[in-house]
């Protein structure tokens, strides 16, 4: 009776969800430089969802993380099961894991090119280190260190190794960096906290005593975080951050990001204003694309590496390709996105239309180096739609990467890029100074020279009109 059950549950989920995609629309949107929605051609179309996954398998309970390894095999972190989830690239199910059925809500989990699982092991306050075959090998507990309090809790979730054998893990503010020996080495991130001419004036004039009664502001949290094909950490911080709430972290712990505002505001009918979004995971893919989502539009956010948005797309629903709760994503090699609802334990599987490939190859180009080609192929991405702003912005920027200054300041001007116009004019004056170096220096002697021959003469004909003045003469005038 259980397994008939769980059929028609199957067939049913089946039913109500395998709604056409074309029902969600044939646009997605950029946001323009004046904060206004602009529609473009579609960039990805929802090509399958994974629900039920076969007997063996069944069905996904409240899972909260996906990793794509280098072979495109799928692993989830099913929490409500206690497993990890092994599908293979065409998201069929391999397998699972659950450590001889020790493990406790796990919350995260990592796979090295070798095939080694990592996984946040969240309730038992460990990160168990398993092979391939789902043998364990080791585990990692909470570090003994000065610099941990004590009272500090071990439940972390997402995790991430780089290739030097590091292991990462949020901590707050920061990330907790962990060698193969389970030996702490220190914290790294960059979430300062902004200016504040309030808080500024409260450290300048209230008594300590004041000072220790007002909350103490901190800076936001980080929410999630992907080690990109760079080595680097791409992160994402809470809702509580208005800028920069996605951050590329260097090797000495410094966001080399673009300083802006990213997600889109969403407004919130229940307290009725806009809030901040709120991005709980993030990915890199090969190209160097960014990809992130909101929990609160569930929408999905693309963006390169300059931190121009690319465009974004999905939503809010209870169709192919919108969310309930989104909770992880990633990308496979083949530039299909991955997207992990966590309310309903389903995958949706995107494809990227051949308007993204052409963006993504722009992109790939400029990040390589090419920019002759980079421009060409944002000429193509124009071809296709001629009031894309990214392309005119990345057109200038190839033309400026190849000293075509004054057709980059025409592209920016389109692209409405005021940084990036001001940096070709800045150029252009100076390449203008260089060039006509010794005409300038003439004109400057030449005006230099009228304007002390003026002065004097000036100078030497009021002293003629102040002598006649007090001799009791009459001057020529």
């Amino acid at each position: 009776m259980k397994r008939i059950v769980t059929v028609l549950t199957a067939v049913f989920a089946s039913a109500v969800l395998s709604v056409n995609v074309c029902a969600l629309g044939s646009v997605d949107y950029v946001v323009g430089s004046d904060g206004e929605e602009i529609s473009i051609p579609q960039t990805h179309i929802v090509a399958d969802m994974v629900r039920y996954m076969g007997d063996e398998g069944g069905f996904l309970s409240q899972p909260s993380d996906l990793f794509v390894d280098s072979k495109d095999y799928v692993f989830i972190a099913d929490t409500g099961n206690n497993r990890i989830v092994k599908l293979d690239p065409d998201c069929n199910y391999v397998c699972s894991y659950d450590c001889g059925g020790t493990l406790s809500q796990p919350g995260g989990v990592f796979v090295t090119d070798n095939g080694d699982i990592y996984v946040a092991d969240t309730l038992n306050e460990r990160i168990v280190h398993m092979s391939a075959d789902g043998e364990y090998i080791e585990e990692f507990v909470k570090p003994e260190s000065d610099l941990i309090d004590d009272d500090q809790t071990f439940q972390i979730s997402k995790i991430g190794i780089t290739s030097q054998g590091y292991l990462y893990t949020i901590h707050g503010q920061y990330f907790m960096m962990i060698d193969a020996n389970n030996q702490f080495k220190g914290y790294v991130g960059d979430n300062r906290l902004g200016f504040s001419l309030t808080r500024l004036l409260i450290r300048l004039f209230a008594s300590k005593e004041q000072q220790d009664k007002l909350i103490k502001e901190t800076p936001t949290s980080y929410s999630s975080f992907d080690i990109g094909p760079d080595g680097l950490i791409y992160a994402t911080t809470g809702e509580d951050a208005s800028t920069n709430q996605i951050q590329k972290i260097n090797m000495v712990g410094e966001n080399i990001f673009p300083s802006n505002s990213y997600g889109k505001l969403y407004y919130n009918k229940d307290i009725n204003r806009y809030i901040n979004p709120r991005l709980v995971d993030i990915c890199v893919d090969g190209d160097g694309l960014i990809y992130t989502v909101d929990a609160y539009s569930c929408n999905i956010f693309v963006y390169d590496q300059e931190g121009n948005m690319l465009a974004y797309f999905a939503g809010k629903g209870s169709v192919k390709g919108r969310f309930s709760q989104p909770a992880a994503l990633d990308t496979q090699s083949g530039g299909n996105l991955l997207v992990l609802d966590e309310a309903t334990g389903y995958i949706h599987i995107f494809e990227r239309t051949g308007f993204m490939d052409s963006i993504t190859e722009a992109v790939a180009y400029y990040n390589n180096g090419e920019y002759s080609e980079a421009e060409e192929a944002w000429r193509r991405v124009l071809d296709t739609d001629v009031n894309y702003p990214v392309a005119n912005k990345g057109i200038g920027d190839a033309l400026y990467k190849q000293d075509k200054i004054d057709e980059a300041m025409e592209y920016y001007r389109l692209s409405e890029s005021k940084s990036g116009y001001g940096a070709a004019f800045s150029e252009y004056q100076y390449n203008f100074f260089k060039e006509h170096f010794g005409i300038v220096v003439l004109a400057a002697v030449v005006i230099c020279a009228a304007v002390i021959f003026t002065v004097y003469r000036l100078k030497k004909r009021s002293d003629r009109f102040v002598g006649r003045y007090y001799s009791g003469g009459k001057t020529d005038e």
